[in-house]
């Protein structure tokens, strides 16, 4: 992980589990890293979000979450995509969101293979 990805990894933890935010639930607690896959690709630290370990595992659901969140949308990407997609923006709109909100660009690579150079921003 470079320094870049690192202050865009920081810059994003405060905000906690991006679908919990997706319900208005802000929520910090017990977060895990995801890294984006994309046709079973997994892409690097640069595409990665955060989830809960709810939404990322589905095995550890605060009290607060198993009373706000009914139990149909107590999914996780470990159930599947296509379950998850039921109740939440795909990983990369969740990704996308992420980027605007931390006003970097949302450019998706034309594949996992990137080439030297293409991250030439910096992260405020």
């Amino acid at each position: 992980m470079n320094k870049v990805e690192q202050a865009r990894i920081d810059a994003m933890r405060p905000w906690g589990c991006v679908a919990c935010a997706t319900l208005g639930l802000p929520n910090v607690q017990h977060l895990e890293l995801h890294h984006i896959l994309d046709i079973n690709s997994r892409f690097g630290d640069w595409h990665t979000i955060f989830l809960c370990r709810g939404h990322h595992q589905g095995d550890l659901w605060s009290a607060e979450q198993l009373e706000l969140i009914p139990e149909e949308k107590r999914v996780s990407l470990r159930h599947g995509r296509k379950l998850f997609t039921l109740y939440y923006p795909t990983e990369r709109e969740l990704w996308e969101r992420v980027q605007q909100k931390l006003g970097l660009p949302d450019t998706w690579p034309p594949s996992k293979v990137l080439p030297r150079g293409w991250r030439v921003h910096t992260c405020a």
